[in-house]
């Protein structure tokens, strides 16, 4: 389904807009983990439709290609319910954290406090049990103030048997309860493992809603399998131990102390980056190598992780493409990929000039030097002391005649 829903996102149209310079980019292409997660990856250089020029006697351009993927964790689509064993036997020590019910209200209040401010959670709703159930609160807000001091509430006292059916009957209810939006639901669990009936009903009742079921053995008294000393007595054909419980992917902890909290959150809203490949035209996707990236893949998210990778591309039009894989905790996958479509023009060619030069490289003089080189010397003669006397001729008669 959610390479599907890749393969249609990776033919749909994309938005192109335009930057402060007039080029256009696209948007960053995303899509959807199982756990609601998005995965996302953009070309920011180059530019769609941006053409480059070789450089003269270069047979390739080195095209730098950048950008980014992105992975987020699970959106707050999840609805859990917090089971809790209140039969006398919890009154019982269980180690540094008090009575096994002591070490069970410490675990819940620890967890909803991760629930609560990890931001994973929609709905929230909390069932006590011991020869019957009753739901103390059921589809509330998560920051609701009584989604804490329920956990703590006075009627809250060891008494009674411990009726595991009785309880998973009423989440099985809750969960199919139309006023329950969410996603997903998560049953957590948790008792001394001491159950007097047969529960393998209630258990598949309610895994056949799709809820994940948890199961939590608190405390240093208790575990999740027969191991526990009274677990025998009520379990004689060796089923119904609290490894029975899990369905849909779920598992049974024993936490044996109340404030370290199994990784219940972590496995639904969980995601991780996969792996980041890129392709020129219609070759095959090759995984970009580590040293061009921010940081090394996989890696849990969420994370931002760049890319900048050389591409020596010939003269023509070119398809430039980015894959990003990732994974859920859920165990979905899915794959985005962003393209760009670039063009390497050829090299200019040197014109020859339109006119001939008009004056060669050395000019040559148009007129003779009017001057020698070098100027000659110049004798002058002294003149005589007396100038020679001089007689003017006697000038003809131009009188006309009469």
């Amino acid at each position: 389904m959610f390479y599907l829903f890749s393969a249609i996102m990776a033919v749909m149209p994309k938005a192109t807009l335009s930057n402060n310079n007039g080029q256009s980019y696209v948007e960053p292409r995303i899509a959807d983990l199982s756990n609601g997660a998005k995965i996302s990856v953009n070309i920011t250089t180059p530019y769609d439709d941006e053409a480059f020029e070789l450089a003269r006697g270069e047979q390739n351009y080195p095209l730098a290609l950048q950008g980014s993927a992105f992975v987020g964790l699970g959106v707050p689509d999840i609805h859990y319910i917090y089971i809790m064993d209140t039969s006398g036997s919890t009154r019982d020590s269980d180690g540094a954290c008090g009575t096994v019910l002591e070490c069970m209200q410490a675990f819940f209040f620890n967890l909803h406090q991760r629930v609560e401010t990890g931001g994973s959670a929609e709905l929230v709703s909390f069932i006590g049990f011991d020869d019957d159930a009753t739901v103390i609160y059921r589809l509330q807000d998560p920051s609701d103030p009584s989604s804490f001091s329920a956990i703590y509430d006075a009627s809250l006292v060891p008494d009674g048997d411990t009726c595991c059916g009785c309880a998973l009957g009423k989440a099985s209810e809750i969960t199919s309860n139309p006023a329950n939006t969410a996603k997903t639901t998560v049953v957590v669990f948790a008792s001394d493992g001491m159950c007097h009936d047969n529960f393998i009903r209630g258990a598949n009742s309610l895994g056949n809603t799709g809820a994940i079921v948890h199961s939590i053995a608190v405390g240093e008294e208790v575990s999740c399998e027969k191991d526990n000393t009274w677990s025998w007595i009520f379990n004689p054909n060796e089923e119904n131990y609290l490894s029975d419980i899990p369905r849909n992917g779920g598992s049974c902890f024993s936490i044996p102390d109340s404030n370290t909290l199994p990784d219940i959150i972590d496995d639904i809203i969980g995601t991780t980056l996969v792996k980041l490949e890129a392709r020129v035209d219609a070759g095959d996707y090759i995984e970009i190598d580590a040293s061009s990236l921010s940081r090394s893949l996989p890696c849990e998210g969420p994370t931002l992780v760049t890319f900048d990778n050389t591409f020596f591309l010939p003269e023509g039009e070119h398809q430039l493409c980015v894959r990003a894989s990732g994974e859920d905790s859920m165990g979905g996958s899915a794959q985005i990929g962003d393209c760009r479509i670039v063009r390497v023009n050829e090299s200019p060619t040197e014109s020859p000039s339109v006119f001939p030069s008009i004056f060669p490289t050395h000019t040559p003089s148009l007129l003779p030097s009017l001057a020698p080189t070098s100027a000659p010397t110049v004798m002058i003669s002294a003149l005589p002391s007396t100038s020679p006397s001089v007689s003017p001729t006697s000038s003809p008669s131009t009188s006309p005649s009469a």
